[in-house]
């Protein structure tokens, strides 16, 4: 797989990280091609859209290095956003895991006192 990662991109590490998020450098999971539910296949998930046009060009996607040839057209085509992995995504919003403390209403000593029994250490008699 190397040796086709060398052939037909040379030297580009952003096309590498792109195939690592997309497939996980896998293109066969249990003798099947790798399909993803969007109906992308192999180690370059190559849509299936793809396909006519990869027919055209005598390509089968399912070959590991008709794959990657065809993710070589595609990159050649498109850019590097042609691949979900690659395209920008909104920023998350700052997480707060700072537990909020526990307010005790102070409007009656009935109310107080609910909120604190279990806090004072007493036996009954």
């Amino acid at each position: 797989m190397e040796k086709y990662f060398e052939k037909y991109f040379p030297g580009d590490d952003k096309i590498k990280k792109i195939v690592k998020c997309e497939s996980n450098f896998i293109h066969e999971k249990n003798g099947e091609v790798l399909k993803s539910y969007t109906n992308d296949y192999g180690i370059m998930q190559i849509n299936q859209l793809w396909l006519p046009e990869a027919k055209e060009l005598g390509l089968d996607i399912f070959k590991l290095e008709d794959n990657i040839k065809m993710g070589k057209h595609i990159l050649d085509k498109q850019g590097y956003g042609a691949w979900f992995c690659n395209r920008p995504r909104s920023p998350k919003p700052p997480r707060n895991d700072t537990p909020k403390p526990k307010v005790i209403p102070t409007t009656t000593p009935t109310i107080i006192y609910s909120h604190t029994e279990y806090l004072i250490p007493f036996e009954e008699t």
